[in-house]
C-alpha cells in the first residue's frame, strides 16, 4: 500500500512536480502574481529554488499570512494523498487510528541513565552553545537552551513518551533519548539487521524501548521471543502500513503518563520524500485533531538548506563578516572570484506588516532536488500551524554532518573538507544528533519554551544549529566548488 498522488477532481494521477506546483500555488492565491509564476514556471526543477525562496517571504509576513498560506497549501496536498488501491490516504489513516492493529513488546534497558549531554563535550552545555553561537555555527537563543538544562541537572524523562517515526534513521534522536533514561516507541522498518542493533542498544541503555509487531495467530506469545526472534518479526514500514501506524500512535498515546511526542523524522531520497511526508502530514493532522494540546508536542529535524525568513540581525552579520576578512582572505577570494566563486553574501531585507526587520536566509541546494524541498516546506507548515493552535513544537534546526550517505560519496567528502576554509562546520553526526536531542529535551520540559504565537521566525530560528550556512559571508551558492576544489587533496590521505 504505497502513496500516489491522484488529482481528486479527474481521478488521474499526477506527477510529483505538478503535486508540488499546485500545492505551493494554492498556497499563495492572494498573491495571483506569485500563483501564477509557480505554475506557469517552463522548467520547474531549473525554477522551483527561487520561487520557493519568494514563497518564504510570503510567509514572513505575518503569523495571518503564514496561517493562510500553510491552511491552503497543506488542504490541497492532503486532497491529492491516496493509497496504491485509490483510496484517499486520510480515510486510511482515520479507520486505522480507531482499530487494533499492532502488539508491542517492550525492551526494558538494564544500564544506568546517563546525564543529558553533548558527545565529545564534558561540563557544561551553555559554554559549549556560546562558542558555537560566536563562531557563527548556531543562534544565540540555543545558550538559553542548554543553560535550561545547566540550571536542571535533574531532569527525568520518565513518563514522557517519544513515538519516533523513523527511529533509526541515522540523525533520530533515538539513541540519546534512551541513554538518558526515556522511552522511545520505534517506527522502522521490517530489517531484522536494524532491529538487532535496536535491541541491543536498548537493552544497554537506562531507557526503554517498545517495538511494534503486526497482530497475528502465533504459537509463541510475544513475552517468550529471544530478541533475534523479535528482531524478525518487529517492524512497519512508513509507506506499506500507514494504517497500522496510525493504530499504533493512538494506542501507545494513552500510555503516556506526561507528554506524547510525535517525531517525524523520516526521509528517503528522491518522489519517495513526498510520499513519506504525505504519511507524516496525515499523522500529524489526525493527532491534533484528537490529542489535547497540553500532552501532544510535535517534533521535527529541520534543515539548514533550506529558504526561511529569519531576524534581519543574522543579514546583518553576513555582511559584517565579508567587511572584516583577514588579508589572506581577502587576497584568496579575489582569485577564486576570477572562477566566479567566492561571491559576498548579498542578504535581502524585507519588513513584516507590522514592521519587524527580516532577511530572506536561503541557503537552498539545487541538488538536494525539488522532492527534497516541497516535503520540507510543508513540513514547516505544519510545525506553525501547531504552534499557532497552542501545542508544543520542537522544529529544530540541525546541521549539516559527516553521515554515511556523504561520506561515502567522494566529491561530497572534498566539499565538507574544504567547507570550514569558508565559515562551513560540518559536524560529526553523534555531536549533531546529541546537541538536537539536547535541545528537544528542553523544549519538552521547559514550559516556556517557544511561547509567542505572534511570530513567523522563532521556531526555526530561535536554536538552530546550522553549522554556519545562515552567517555565511558569500552567497552560499557560489562556494561549493572553491570548498571541493581546494578539500580535494584530503582524498589522497589514508582513512579519509
Amino acid at each position: 500500500m504505497s502513496i500516489r498522488f491522484i488529482d481528486p477532481a479527474t481521478g488521474k494521477d499526477i506527477r510529483s512536480s505538478e503535486f508540488a506546483r499546485r500545492t505551493m500555488a494554492a498556497a499563495v492565491t492572494d498573491n495571483p502574481e506569485l500563483a501564477k509564476d509557480i505554475l506557469g514556471s517552463p522548467d520547474w526543477r531549473k525554477w522551483y529554488l527561487r520561487l520557493y525562496a519568494q514563497l518564504a517571504i510570503e510567509e514572513g509576513k505575518s503569523p495571518a499570512q503564514l496561517a493562510l498560506i500553510a491552511t491552503s497549501g497543506l488542504n490541497v496536498f492532503r486532497s491529492h494523498l491516496h493509497t496504491s488501491s485509490g483510496t484517499k490516504l486520510s480515510e486510511v489513516i482515520e479507520t486505522g487510528f480507531s482499530a487494533d492493529l499492532v502488539e508491542t513488546v517492550v525492551i526494558n534497558g538494564t544500564g544506568q541513565a546517563m546525564p543529558i549531554a553533548v558527545a565529545s563535550h564534558t561540563g557544561a552545555l551553555e559554554p559549549l552553545a556560546e562558542f558555537w553561537a560566536k563562531a557563527g555555527w548556531a543562534e544565540p537563543g540555543l545558550m538559553e537552551s542548554f543553560r535550561f538544562l545547566d540550571q536542571n541537572p535533574n531532569l527525568t524523562l520518565d513518563g514522557n513518551l517519544l513515538f519516533a517515526v523513523a527511529g533509526a534513521a541515522e540523525f533520530a534522536p533515538t539513541e540519546s533519548w534512551l541513554s538518558w533514561g526515556g522511552q522511545v516507541a520505534v517506527l522502522a522498518r521490517n530489517k531484522p539487521a536494524t532491529w538487532t542493533k535496536l535491541i541491543a542498544m536498548a537493552r544497554a541503555s537506562g531507557g526503554s524501548m517498545l517495538v511494534p509487531v503486526m497482530r497475528a495467530d502465533r504459537s509463541t506469545s510475544l513475552s517468550e521471543l529471544t530478541d533475534e526472534q523479535l528482531a524478525n518479526i518487529a517492524g512497519l514500514d512508513i509507506l506499506e502500513h500507514s494504517q497500522e501506524i496510525a493504530s499504533w500512535m493512538n494506542q501507545l498515546y494513552a500510555k503516556a503518563k506526561s507528554k506524547f511526542i510525535l517525531g517525524l523524522y523520516a526521509y528517503t531520497p528522491k518522489v519517495d520524500h513526498v510520499r513519506v511526508q504525505g504519511v507524516q502530514e496525515s499523522l500529524a493532522e489526525i493527532a491534533m485533531k484528537n490529542f489535547s494540546n497540553d500532552k501532544l508536542i510535535l517534533s521535527w529535524l529541520a534543515t539548514p538548506t533550506d529558504s526561511t525568513p529569519g531576524p534581519a540581525s543574522i543579514g546583518q552579520n553576513q555582511v559584517e563578516r565579508f567587511a572584516h576578512r583577514s588579508s589572506g582572505r581577502i587576497i584568496r577570494d579575489s582569485l577564486l572570484g576570477l572562477f566566479n566563486a567566492a561571491r559576498p553574501a548579498k542578504p535581502k531585507f524585507f519588513d513584516s506588516e507590522s514592521g519587524e526587520k527580516l532577511v530572506l536566509i536561503d541557503a537552498s541546494v539545487q541538488q538536494q532536488g525539488p522532492s527534497y524541498s516541497f516535503s520540507k516546506r510543508t513540513q514547516r507548515w505544519r510545525a506553525y500551524l501547531a504552534h499557532f493552535a497552542g501545542f508544543r513544537v520542537s522544529y529544530q534546526v540541525s546541521p549539516p554532518a559527516r553521515t554515511q550517505s556523504v561520506l561515502s560519496h567522494k566529491i561530497l567528502r572534498a566539499s565538507y573538507q574544504g567547507a570550514p576554509l569558508f565559515g562551513v562546520k560540518p559536524f560529526e553526526v553523534d555531536v549533531a544528533k546529541s546537541a538536537s536531542a539536547a535541545a528537544l529535551v528542553r523544549d519538552v520540559l521547559d514550559a516556556s519554551a517557544y511561547s509567542n504565537k505572534d511570530t513567523t521566525t522563532e521556531l526555526q530560528s530561535f536554536s538552530a544549529i546550522h553549522g554556519g550556512l545562515w552567517r555565511l559571508a558569500y552567497n552560499p551558492k557560489s562556494i561549493w566548488i572553491a570548498a571541493t576544489l581546494l578539500g580535494l587533496p584530503a582524498l589522497l590521505r589514508r582513512g579519509y
